[in-house]
């Protein structure tokens, strides 16, 4: 099962009450690219960075995702979906089956 695959599910176990579209467009395009900085991120979903670094902030808060400072350059931080979170995207426990 390839990721793509996988996202109708993803949906349904991660979607906290109030989440919103954008903030389901971040964690598709973590599920999807794996680790990323921040800056790319931003240029992907093409929203604000402000906007960007908030829901990366909360969901962080949430234990969906975890930031970290690029070892390469200090000046980028690395977004990444949780071990948890990605866990949840491949359970088949979570899918419903055809």
């Amino acid at each position: 099962m390839n990721k793509l695959q996988i996202l109708p599910g993803f949906e349904q176990t991660v979607r906290q009450p109030g989440m919103s579209q954008p903030r389901l467009m971040l964690l598709r395009e973590l599920l999807q690219t794996g680790e990323i900085s921040q800056a790319d991120l931003v240029r992907r979903l093409g929203m604000e960075g402000t906007l960007v670094t908030r829901f990366v902030k909360q969901m962080e808060g949430s234990g969906l995702l975890t930031r970290r400072n690029d070892p390469r350059d200090n000046r980028f931080t690395l977004v990444a979906l949780t071990p948890a979170t990605t866990h949840r995207s491949t359970d088949d426990s979570f899918h419903p089956r055809a």
